[in-house]
């Protein structure tokens, strides 16, 4: 999802975490005259190639889990960064 807050009164916590939970991105303008340049901004964020079906191929004997669940990321984008943390076995 990709959100533009207008005007001293948008919400920012609403703008940023509606793009963060659709894997989107935020822009805010509070001088109208710039927002032919947040919405460009926020168009070329939402043309990034996205990659699906990817795998992370690990030795799951070492690996106690993984956040976040893989089975949960439908895609990533291929310009925003994607963190991973591995929990490794105690006897590891």
């Amino acid at each position: 999802m990709f959100t533009l807050g207008i005007g001293s009164g948008a919400s920012n916590e609403l703008i940023s975490k509606a793009a963060a939970f659709g894997n989107g991105k935020a822009e805010f303008v509070s001088d109208t005259s710039l927002i032919d340049q947040k919405v460009i901004s926020l168009l070329d964020s939402s043309l990034d190639k996205r990659f699906y079906n990817f795998i992370l191929d690990y030795n799951s004997n070492d690996v106690e889990f993984i956040y976040p669940d893989l089975s949960e990321l439908r895609y990533i984008r291929g310009s925003k960064p994607i963190e991973l943390f591995v929990f490794f076995k105690p006897e590891v």
